[in-house]
Order: structure tokens, then sequence, then C-alpha cells
């Protein structure tokens, strides 16, 4: 056999080892949120009646879905019609990286063999900077009707430090279920340099029981442009 018709022979298996290979309909999408902040995830395809979306989150105590909501259709200002618009309403609740996976199930709640959507989220801090000597305000929402409150850890005391702290109690009756006031915390710039805030959310009992986290970099600088 020659060498140009071996040659021939193993192309045509290569080609037909990589056509016979299962394709992945989409790839890996990645997403950086930050820390506390909302963000939305948007799909736009057409499913059968007896099929719908389903995710799956690996580490729900750094991301959760807030909400979700379907369009049926939606006309655009150019007369072009979209339909099944699915939307994710997203919070990132801690820093960190986690993935999420869209996949399509039938009426048995089954996966069907349809694509799939999986997007790697990173969480990553707020950085606040601030010059020495001046304050910056961090408020967060406190419900103490459930006995959950904020509590502030700071990496460097040297660097920047709690200047003084408040509650304001919620419109309505403090003591009423669900009803939230808001914590703020006026922050000072010591010393120039970096460090990070870490607010935790648990009651005073269960303080293994971390409900949410919250991380801030503070940055403080000389740079009279800040």
């Amino acid at each position: 056999m020659s060498k140009k018709l071996s040659y021939m022979i193993i192309l045509v298996w290569v080609f037909l080892l990589f056509v016979s290979l299962p394709v992945s309909s989409s790839g890996i999408k990645e997403k950086t949120l930050i820390s506390g902040n909302y963000s939305t995830i948007m799909i736009n395809k057409e499913l059968e009646e007896n099929q719908k979306w389903e995710y799956e989150i690996k580490d729900n105590n750094i991301l959760k879905i807030v909400s979700e909501s379907y369009t049926k259709q939606l006309e655009t200002d150019d007369d072009n019609v979209i339909k099944d618009i699915h939307t994710w309403y997203l919070k990132a609740l801690a820093t960190g990286s986690t993935q999420i996976e869209f996949y399509v199930v039938d009426s048995t709640g089954k996966k069907t063999c349809e694509e799939t959507m999986k997007y790697n989220i990173k969480v990553i801090p707020e950085t606040i900077e601030v010059r020495p000597g001046n304050l910056v305000k961090i408020e967060l929402r406190e419900n103490r009707s459930t006995g959950f409150t904020w509590h502030l850890e700071i990496e460097d005391n040297n660097i920047a430090k709690v200047h003084h702290d408040n509650y304001i109690e919620p419109d309505t009756e403090s003591e009423k279920a669900g009803q939230s006031g808001i914590h703020y915390w006026y922050i000072k710039g010591v010393n120039q340099g970096e460090t990070k805030l870490t607010f935790k959310y648990y009651r005073d009992w269960e303080k293994e029981n971390v409900a949410e986290a919250r991380e801030y970099i503070i940055k403080v600088r000389n740079n009279k442009k800040i």
C-alpha cells in the first residue's frame, strides 16, 4: 500500500471520528457580579408545549435566583417578533465562584436531549476608595424582628475603622416580622493601604448559620482625585 493511500485512509478515519463525537450545544459563559448586587440571565428559545426550563446552582451560598419571568412573545420596534423569552433574576450573596446550569425538562421532569446553558459566576467584593481621615457610608437592610443582625469584621483596623454606626427602624411597626430597617456604618480611612470588610448576617445564638455575607474592599489613598 502506498504512503499516499495510507494517509488518505487515516484522514478518512479521523474525519469519521470527529463527526461521530457528541457536540455540546453551547459553551460555558462567564459572568462577574459584585457581592450584594443583582443581575439577569435571559434565554430566548422556543420550547414545546410540554417543556420548560429548570436550573441548578452548585453553591447556593454564593448565588440565588430571586425570581423569574416568561414572555410568550415580544414585538420589537422594527416589527420583529421574539418568542419564548425566559428571564431569571439573580442575587450575588457572597464572594466566590459557582456555576449555574439551565436545562430543558419535559412534563415528567425528565431532562431532554436538547441544549443546556451553563454560566460560570464569579462574585467579587465592591471596592470603595477613601482618603485618610475621611468617611464612607455603607448601609444594609436588616430585619431585627427575625433576630438577624449584621456583624462586621475589619481585616486591618490600622487602615480603616468604624467611626460610628446606627440602625434606622422601619416606617411601620418594628416588631412586625417581615419589616426591614436600615443599618448603616461610617467607615473612616486611617492610613494608606487596602483592607477587607466582611459583613455577616446571622442570629447571635446561631453564629454558624450565616444567612448572607457581604464583602467590601476599602482602599485608603492620599490621591486627591478620589
